[in-house]
């Protein structure tokens, strides 16, 4: 800092010495013909400039000349205004759970993102102006499963509050024997975007996004057989599956393009958000946050956790904090869609964010999105939400994933 300051000084001494001399107008001017020195020196007092002139053998003031006094034009301040999101980042290293004491209190993580959940949506106020409207196939009556599933989109829409969401929600249900009337309803909602994953209806399971018209679209395939009452598919579909299409959202308005499997690909919120987001985050954040809030206790969320979140991968039998780490590093975004290992994504990837929940509540994990669709880099992003750069975290969080994986499969 003192070198710093001695520079600054330095080159400041040799700006004055070098420029013409402005005095104050309430100074005393040169009086003209007094001696001066040396020739050529000017010195502006007021709005008058005198000049160190020859005058035979000497060196006078002259009488001085009219100046006029120059006006300094400010050029307007250009500002970016971001959209506004109810986190101050980084966020604050001060709670239970941080960074630095997270591997000394890993037997505290699960109940202290479950709290942290809970407490960011009691807190917050209700979504009122996003429709949603659920349609189920004529013969795909859900009479188990979730009863009420609009209620738990609602839930999720008042978690996300204050983050981009989308303008409306349809979820489509059908089973297999529905699977003509769910492809034609997924084209037929306003704002659709052509039919959003209609061909999955006809393998099984869930999918949502948002739409660049602002639609949420989601079809959710209705299972066969009775679903267990305490499980996912009764408490955390919707959440999770909604929480994708929040996540879309960050990116409305972004103009940006991206190059995706050699193609390009301008201003898609689906692309843009799957080429900057890791696959563990994507689905992860997701997984963790769907179970976290659709659990109506501690002891359901630990139950479906468990469930949920201690699933294996045949392609990858390595679960040490190394391996780990080297899972959570080396993603390439969207490539990590076709990779073998994708399965992990909802338990690796699940156990991190929930970490991550633990550390820095749930609207954190919006925020890192929020910070990608500005133009960050995942790693850019991390270290602006969190204060911590995204090697460094990565390292701590891989060491309690690991220590928490082997926990829930009994090792």
């Amino acid at each position: 800092m003192k070198k710093q300051f001695v520079t600054l000084m330095v080159a400041t001494s040799l700006v004055l010495l070098s420029a013409p001399i402005t005095i104050a107008s309430s100074a005393t001017a040169p009086k003209a013909g007094t001696t001066c020195s040396p020739k050529g020196k000017t010195v502006t007092v007021g709005a008058k400039k005198y000049t160190c002139v020859a005058s035979g053998k000497k060196l006078i003031w002259n009488s001085g000349v009219a100046v006029s006094t120059p006006t300094t034009t400010v050029p307007p301040t250009t500002t970016t205004t971001l959209f506004a999101i109810p986190i101050t980042l980084p966020v604050a290293q001060t709670g239970a759970i941080t960074f630095a004491n997270i591997q000394d209190h890993i037997s505290e993580v699960a109940t202290a993102a479950y709290n942290a959940v809970q407490a960011t949506y009691s807190s917050n106020k209700a979504v009122t102006n996003i429709p949603i409207t659920i349609h189920v196939g004529p013969n795909s009556r859900r009479t188990d499963g979730n009863p009420d599933p609009k209620a738990s989109v609602l839930k999720m829409m008042q978690l996300w509050n204050g983050f981009k969401q989308p303008t409306s929600a349809d979820l489509v249900y059908s089973g297999a024997s529905d699977v003509d009337w769910g492809v034609s309803t997924l084209a037929s909602v306003p704002g659709a975007c052509g039919g959003y994953n209609a061909d999955l209806l006809k393998t099984g399971g869930a999918n949502m996004g948002s739409c660049n018209s602002g639609a949420a679209i989601g079809r959710f395939y209705v299972q066969p057989t009775a679903i267990p009452v305490s499980s996912y598919l009764t408490y955390a579909i919707e959440g999770h599956e909604y929480t994708h299409s929040a996540q879309q959202a960050q990116f409305a308005g972004s103009t940006a393009c991206v190059v995706v499997d050699g193609h390009q690909s301008c201003g898609d919120l689906n692309v843009l958000f799957g080429a900057a987001t890791p696959c563990w985050y994507i689905e992860g954040q997701a997984h963790s946050l769907g179970i976290g809030l659709g659990a109506t206790s501690s002891t359901l969320y630990s139950s479906i956790r468990k469930d949920e979140m201690r699933g294996g991968n045949q392609n990858f039998t390595d679960y040490s904090a190394a391996s780990i780490q080297n899972f959570l590093t080396n993603q390439a975004p969207w490539a990590c869609r076709s990779q073998n290992t994708f399965s992990l994504n909802y338990s690796i990837g699940a156990l991190t964010a929930e970490a991550l929940v633990a550390i820095g509540g749930p609207q954190s994990t919006m925020a890192l999105i929020y910070r990608e669709a500005k133009g960050d880099s995942f790693a850019q992003a991390f270290e602006k939400v969190y204060g911590i750069s995204w090697a460094s975290a990565a390292a701590i969080l891989a060491r309690v994933v690991a220590s928490e994986y082997a926990t829930l499969n009994g090792r």
